[in-house]
């Protein structure tokens, strides 16, 4: 039995006390000790060493672990039920129920006993307990142990053991699930899908489903399935590999387009050619417009058209004619394009072609290859691949069993094609297989385990691999040996072939890479509500306490376009947006209005938001729709938003990382410190930059790395990074990249250049300022009439600046160019992962195609955001630490800077600031820089002033909060004090530049804005439009006046504050409040509990400075 340390527990059980005497205020109560459970459940597993999803996982293995008597189990899963549920089961007379279950529940985790004061409020008697039976569609359970027949297991519904026969066949089912003996682990999360009670009450399922929150999509199942073998290596083979534009990939893209144009086009059977001319116009204006890179990439021919316009005629047939004619039930008014849905009863999620709204009629188009078949003739049938079967009997049961009622309603009646749109005769029926779909549940099953196992060193096993572990069955046909096994032979040949600290290198990352994306999945320990599974196991109001959800919206318009598609829609809303900004890439869906918002229980549309509005917000769909029955939800619907996650904003890490082992060699030294960067001193600088001539002079002598160092306000962007560009543009045949990380730097970038600089910026409009819309790569396209004008444009470009994401989903574009110069702006924030794509990029001979980086960076300012322990990203090999890898959650520039910080050859610190006043600047620049940081001066940092420059003000938090991520008491005085800048300023107020306001907590900032509409009475006053927000999206920002409201209101929040702290020269450095002090330039007003503070060592010396400075 573990125990946590027990003088923590007295914390706990205080805050019970103040619970129990809300009483009878239940509408106070009962949230309150719902928001206890979750934070005592965070803490409890902080430092388990196994990660854990959900609420149900978390409190199972805390009672495990400590042993807890049956009797406590029951009380404890009864009361996680109910807080975890919706409002209504959270009844008055249940109340002191779960509260005596949490008191105990407290106790047993610190192995203390509950105070007199509380347990004397506990009840005498004992709830009555219905016999829950279990639900028909599956049963949700946590693995105990297991035996060579049965798995056991706790149910999550009674906290019950249930037995599990999962091997043999199965007599009611006739599956066999033996081979999840070896996949299976203690504590891993199963699904129970369709489980039938044997007399003996053993259960027998039809389909069991491994970690079922890991949602693998349905066309990665697909791929597993390839002639030679039936494997998840084929994933991880085509996870790593180049992704390459050929014709067939962009036959397909250019088919897709065709069948959505002809779709959302009034073409009869009749259609006459010049009709269907000018769909194919359409379509090929969108794929130009929509996949630009893949077009100048593998630019199409007559050829191409050809055979694209002949797909295009037997989709018209089969869709206007054929579907029709073969299909009663076939409305074509009812069909919607690339829907979404995700099913967690089954683990998968996936993106269907096309489906008509009342899910009876389900197409899945391919543009390629049919399965061969020996003397077919041209106007025969095509015949089904098998991994395309595979694929559409997924979607298959994704309607099945996530949507049963649907489906009977329909009395069983889903008609499923595939369309095989290079064929004559292109739609292939499909029936039901229940063998062949338990073999790809099977496969489900395996590829999680894989992904797991990868999380944990399992890459490993590609050092040991050959072209026949791939091929278990021994297939020798012409199309294995020409074709498949080469390509095998040279991806692993690659690996096989690294020097032992290369493939440490790529081994020890792509570990940390596989358990970033796996926590991106299925949430982390440290941050609650995290991970997309959150959108099903975090409670409603745990997502809308964090921000992550918006619920209750009205489907105002759609956004008015020239065409007839549904591209955009607006949505209206009350309220604040939480944590939804526009650039973030969500889901829309629509629930009934007198229940919960479920993203599993129904049609789920993706798309970005474009603008927020204090009372609207624009999403543009990532696939538009012409059929209004998608959005035609009745008076008794609403709509709601949460934030979406990409499977493809992994891609291009992974392959980025396997391009390192095939970058050149001279590149792959640099990138290990096995020598130092190449100097020339022997050249000088062309243009004159005054103060900066000494640092340019050392940047031209790097050729191949050199690193800023750019603590807050000292011109990193404005002298390091524009003096650095023009010095390279003088030189003939040069050509710069200009990569950042996050959208509001290139923003900053490009108002540095705009408008004397030609530059061109990769990205989509959503995430930008719009203000050099005109530079952006789309624009570029749409001023273009063909992709070989693009390209000419493009690279006749010299400079090219864009986000690491957007550059990194451009590399083929790149990968066609000779950058002399990369400039890596906010480098301390970019992990090794993320600008290895960038390192590694490499043109067809395999010659790099950037010549010499200059990092740009202040690793003391915020660092990037990782998902993942530090006792899981730390770096215990020692070959890897010799090189300076201590920790895979450090960026390159941390490390890089750690190793060359005193060699003036390769590093340069900007030590004049131009931000803050010296009464501002001294505590940041003694605490954190060690003094050496100056004034430029500029007038502002000359002033006088009667009033300090920094203040504090102590608020004592109220006894009777809601939640500790509002301290109402602060709210109120940090919206008085900006009452009274207002009255100092509105002379010259600027809602953009005079004031902001920095608090760590997104509820934090609601209340702020309502305390101050309170006081305000007038929505459009312009301190209504100031921006209040955390620290991490104030990270370069300045105002004139800047008010820092700490909020934490009790111990464990002072965990949060301090997480990226770290220790350098004996210094603390406090990455947050180095950043939260530096934004402001005239005055800083800082809030907080002042003995709660003082507690923090680095905090009571802030105090004691402010309070020697007034």
């Amino acid at each position: 039995m573990y125990h946590l340390p027990q003088a923590m527990s007295s914390e706990w059980f205080g805050e019970l006390g103040q619970i129990y005497f809300l009483l009878p205020k239940y509408g106070e109560a009962y949230p309150r000790l719902a928001s206890l459970y979750l934070r005592l459940l965070d803490e409890a597993t902080l430092n388990s060493e196994i990660h854990l999803a959900g609420c149900f996982s978390k409190t199972d293995y805390l009672l495990k672990k400590n042993s807890a008597q049956p009797a406590l189990r029951r009380m404890v899963n009864d009361m996680r039920l109910r807080l975890t549920s919706d409002t209504q089961a959270q009844c008055p007379e249940n109340f002191i129920y779960d509260f005596q279950a949490l008191c105990l529940f407290v106790a047993l985790l610190y192995g203390v006993p509950v105070p007199h004061t509380l347990r004397e409020n506990f009840p005498k008697d004992r709830p009555s307990r219905s016999k829950h039976h279990l639900r028909g569609d599956y049963l949700r359970c946590v693995v105990v142990s297991w035996d060579e027949e049965y798995i056991y297991a706790t149910s999550e519904l009674t906290s019950e053991t249930e037995v599990i026969r999962y091997a043999g066949t199965n007599q009611l089912y006739g599956n066999d699930h033996s081979y999840l003996s070896t996949l299976l682990h203690k504590g891993m999360m199963l699904n129970v899908v369709s489980p039938h009670s044997a007399p003996d009450g053993i259960l027998l399922p039809e389909y069991i489903i491994l970690e079922p929150d890991y949602l693998v999509d349905v066309s990665a199942i697909a791929s597993c399935f390839q002639p030679y073998d039936a494997s998840p290596l084929a994933v991880l083979q085509k996870r790593l590999e180049p992704s390459l534009s050929s014709e067939p990939i962009l036959m397909g893209n250019m088919a897709g387009e065709l069948l959505d144009t002809l779709l959302h086009g009034d073409n009869p059977p009749d259609a006459s050619a010049q009709a269907l001319s000018a769909c194919y116009k359409t379509a090929a204006n969108q794929l130009f417009l929509k996949a630009p890179v893949a077009l100048v990439s593998h630019m199409p021919d007559r050829a191409f058209h050809e055979k694209a316009w002949s797909q295009m005629l037997n989709i018209h047939r089969a869709m206007s004619h054929t579907m029709p004619t073969l299909l009663e039930a076939y409305h074509r008014d009812k069909i919607i394009v690339e829907p979404t849905f995700f099913s967690e009863m089954l683990g998968l999620q996936g993106r269907m072609d096309m489906l008509q709204t009342d899910m009876r009629i389900l197409v899945e188009q391919k543009a390629g290859s049919a399965a061969f078949v020996p003397n077919a003739r041209e106007d025969d049938a095509p015949r089904h691949k098998e991994q395309h079967y595979i694929q559409m009997l997924l979607y298959m049961a994704i309607i099945r069993y996530n949507f049963r009622k649907v489906y009977q309603d329909n009395n069983q009646q889903l008609h499923a094609f595939l369309l095989y749109s290079k064929y004559s005769r292109p739609l292939v029926g499909l029936g039901f297989a229940p063998k062949l779909l338990f073999d790809a549940i099977r496969m489900r099953n395996m590829y999680v385990a894989q992904e797991r196992d990868l999380c944990h060193g399992g890459i490993s096993c590609l050092l040991s691999l050959t072209p026949d572990d791939f091929n278990p069955n021994g297939l020798s046909n012409t199309l294995w040996l020409k074709y498949h096994r080469p390509r095998i032979e040279a991806f692993l040949g690659n690996i096989q072939k690294a020097s032992p600290l290369e493939q440490q290198y790529f081994q020890r990352f792509y570990t940390f890479l596989a358990l970033e994306h796996r926590l991106s999945k299925i949430g982390n320990q440290t941050k609650e509500a995290s991970g997309f599974a959150s959108a099903w196991l975090s409670p409603f109001y745990e997502k809308q306490h964090v921000g992550n959800i918006l619920s209750h919206l009205s489907l105002h318009r759609k956004e008015e376009t020239d065409s007839e598609q549904v591209a955009s829609v607006v949505l209206r809303y009350h309220g604040e947006a939480g944590n939804f900004r526009a650039g973030d890439i969500v889901v829309l869906y629509s629930y009934p209005t007198s229940g919960t918002p479920d993203i599993r229980q129904t049609i789920v549309h993706r798309g970005t938001i474009t603008s927020i509005t204090h009372q609207a917000i624009v999403v543009r769909l990532r696939t538009p729709q012409k059929n209004l029955h998608a959005f035609s939800a009745g008076h008794d619907m609403a709509w709601c938003l949460e934030h979406d996650f990409m499977e493809s904003s992994y891609s291009g890490l992974y392959r980025g990382l396997y391009a390192f082992l095939c970058a050149p060699r001279h590149r792959r030294e640099l990138i290990l410190a096995q020598r130092p960067p190449r100097v020339d001193n022997s050249l000088s600088i062309r243009g004159d930059y005054g103060p900066f001539n000494d640092m340019q002079t050392r940047i031209k002598h790097a050729r191949e790395l050199f690193l800023i160092i750019g603590p807050p306000g000292t011109g990193k962007t404005s002298y390091g990074m524009l003096h650095t560009v023009r010095e390279e543009l003088l030189e003939e045949g040069s050509r710069v990249l200009i990569v950042s990380f996050t959208n509001r730097s290139v923003d900053e970038i490009c108002s540095k250049l705009y408008p004397a600089t030609d530059f061109v910026r990769l990205g989509g409009s959503a995430s930008s300022s719009g203000l050099y819309a005109d530079r952006e790569f789309s624009a570029m396209t749409t001023r273009c009439s063909s992709a070989a004008e693009l390209k000419d444009r493009f690279l006749r470009t010299r400079v090219v600046v864009g986000t690491t994401a957007s550059v990194i989903s451009h590399l083929p574009l790149l990968s066609m160019c000779r950058f002399t110069l990369c400039v890596v702006d906010e480098a301390s924030q970019i992990l090794e992962p993320h600008i290895m794509p960038l390192l590694s990029l490499a043109d067809a001979e395999g010659h790099s195609c950037i010549s010499r980086f200059v990092m740009i960076g202040d690793h003391k300012q915020l660092p990037a955001v990782v998902q993942q322990r530090t006792t899981d990203s730390r770096v215990d090999d020692p070959t890897l630490r010799e090189i300076g890898l201590t920790d895979c959650r450090n960026s390159l520039f941390e490390r890089l800077l750690a190793r060359y910080r005193n060699n003036p050859e390769v590093c340069y610190m900007l030590t004049r600031q131009g931000r803050m006043h010296p009464d501002i600047a001294r505590f940041p620049n003694l605490a954190f820089y060690g003094g050496k940081l100056t004034e430029v001066p500029l007038p502002h940092q000359m002033n006088s002033s009667s009033s300090p420059r920094v203040r504090f003000i102590h608020v004592t938090p109220a006894m009777d909060v809601a939640t500790d991520r509002v301290n109402a008491n602060e709210a109120e005085a940090i919206a008085r004090e900006l009452l009274s800048i207002w009255e100092c300023t509105q002379g010259n107020f600027s809602p953009a530049e005079t004031v902001g306001v920095i608090v760590p907590y997104r509820n934090q900032i609601s209340a702020i804005r309502e305390k101050l509409s309170a006081l305000l009475q007038e929505p459009e006053h312009p301190l209504m439009q100031i921006t209040i927000d955390t620290v991490e999206r104030y990270q370069g920002s300045q105002r004139d006046y800047i008010i820092y409201g700490f909020t934490v209101q009790r111990p464990y929040q002072l965990r949060f504050l301090t997480e990226t702290t770290f220790v350098e020269d004996n210094q603390i450095i406090d990455r947050k409040l180095n950043v939260a002090m530096t934004r402001a330039r005239e005055y800083l007003l800082i809030t907080g509990n002042a003995p709660l503070l003082r507690t923090v060592p680095l905090y009571a010396r802030l105090l004691d400075y402010i309070g020697d400075c007034s």
